[in-house]
């Protein structure tokens, strides 16, 4: 099976950052998740990324499907760094 993309919702504002969370599910495990930080107040041209895939699920494009879909939100919000 494929994996499914989910969105996790942001928990409560951060003063100096938004913050996005995906996860990439397979029969109801999360197999990989990956974190978008966006500075709000310095920085402003910065992302930050992080990403994570269980050792099992390596090697099967999800972590570079996850980061595929962060970029888009990066260039969405004009950030040319991350």
């Amino acid at each position: 099976a494929s994996p499914a993309m989910v969105a996790w919702p942001r928990v409560g504002a951060h003063p100096e950052r938004d913050l996005a969370n995906l996860v990439a599910e397979e029969d109801g495990q999360i197999v990989a998740a990956a974190q978008l930080s966006l500075p709000l107040q310095d920085n402003l041209h910065l992302a930050y990324l992080q990403l994570q895939v269980h050792r099992e699920h390596r090697r099967r494009g999800i972590g570079s499907w996850l980061i595929g879909e962060l970029e888009e939100r990066v260039r969405a919000a004009g950030r040319r760094q991350v």
